[in-house]
């Protein structure tokens, strides 16, 4: 239903029915604001980056082939934003001469305290790694590690091992059902004895969902490549059979042999995004709608904790208001929201101290800083 109301939409945007865009904007803001946010980590740019991607989807929406997948095609845009803004994120080098002592020692330990935590999750992963492969019998613990660690295809560690492609294929499934049988009472085990730090947690589920979404954006556009050249080539969906043999059957030009070559392997790539992540399509689309609708909430919770606490920021960046000659009085509370969202992102729910005190920190900091900068400038 969600997709025929889509199509219906944007047939009615292309007959000139502007409204019809505001629907669709409200319908899918949320998620493409969420996943801005997850790529760029920052509240602000991805309100642009959002904007950015309805303006190019508005102006583009002609070229768009199969409205049926008008979402996973919005969500192409905007990840393809997401890149370029990251990109031109080009790091400066900034002298330290009239920096605080204070700002030099909270950035160092900040960066401490990244590295430490990248160091101690690489050793949880390559320790879980290794408990994982200890439970697999010698053969297939060795192919395993020779396809994933050292990255060689079936065929060199056929060769490499005096063994047949298909033994190989064979062991790899065999030790993928083992793990896949293994890993979840693993987990249990593994991760019942370590106390993670919240952050820690936080960056491994960060990665999980990034990685995820990142296989989602490319399949999706593999797939729509895929619809457009067999609706261009009127490609039926019998040749993707595996009684069809493309090396007898007699295409009816050189273009069309040429598309159903092209198909097949965006098919292949499909299947080898899919094989590294051990999901099927339908898990993944399931997994990656399960991510879009707990963002989507957690959007909405985070929105009412900032409408309930924006008279705060007002009156916070009314006091600094006669400090911030030559800044506008909307640009000291675009700084106190920022800084509400950032102690809205790091709040210790179970810490026992009031929320209202922490952001006030938070908000005060951000505030006094935008004031600070704009003081050097």
């Amino acid at each position: 239903m969600e997709r025929e109301d889509d199509v219906e939409l944007i047939r009615k945007i292309l007959s000139g029915d502007d409204a019809a865009f505001s629907i669709l904007v409200e319908k899918y803001q949320e998620s493409i604001h969420a996943l801005a946010w997850r790529n760029i980590h920052d509240f602000h740019y991805a309100e642009e980056i959002m904007q950015d991607t309805f303006l190019k989807a508005y102006k583009k929406l002609p070229t768009l082939k199969n409205p049926d997948q008008f979402a996973g095609w919005l969500h192409v845009i905007a990840k393809h934003l997401c890149i370029d803004w990251v990109r031109k994120q080009k790091p400066t080098m900034q002298s330290l001469e009239g920096t605080r002592q204070e700002e030099i020692e909270e950035s160092s330990y900040t960066q401490h305290l990244s590295e430490q935590r990248m160091t101690e999750r690489t050793e949880y992963c390559h320790e879980l790694v290794q408990q994982l492969l200890e439970k697999l019998p010698e053969n297939e613990r060795t192919v395993i590690t020779l396809y994933y660690l050292d990255e060689m295809s079936t065929k060199e560690i056929g060769e490499f091992m005096g063994v047949s492609v298909n033994t190989i294929t064979s062991r790899l499934q065999r030790a993928r059902k083992r793990l896949q049988t293994d890993q979840e009472l693993l987990y249990q085990e593994f991760f019942g004895h370590l106390q993670l730090s919240d952050n820690l947690k936080e960056n491994i589920m960060s990665q999980l969902i990034k990685q995820i979404d990142e296989v989602e954006c490319h399949i999706s556009e593999y797939e729509q490549e895929i619809d457009e050249l067999q609706k261009q080539n009127n490609i039926p969906a019998e040749w993707f059979t595996e009684n069809f043999n493309a090396d007898t059957y007699q295409f009816k030009t050189d273009v069309v042999k040429v598309a159903y070559q092209q198909v097949m392997r965006y098919h292949s790539k499909i299947s080898v995004y899919l094989q590294k992540i051990g999901l099927t399509r339908e898990a993944l689309k399931s997994i990656s709608n399960q991510i879009a609708n707990g963002e989507a909430d957690a959007w909405d919770v985070k929105m009412s904790v900032v409408e309930e606490h924006l008279k705060l920021v007002v009156s916070i960046a009314k006091k600094y208001r006669h400090q911030a000659s030559g800044m506008e009085f909307i640009d000291l509370i675009r700084e106190g929201s920022a800084g509400l969202m950032s102690a809205i992102d790091n709040f210790d729910y179970e810490s026992g101290f009031k929320f209202k005190t922490y952001a006030k920190w938070w908000i005060r900091q951000s505030v006094c800083r935008a004031v600070f900068d704009n003081k050097r400038t």
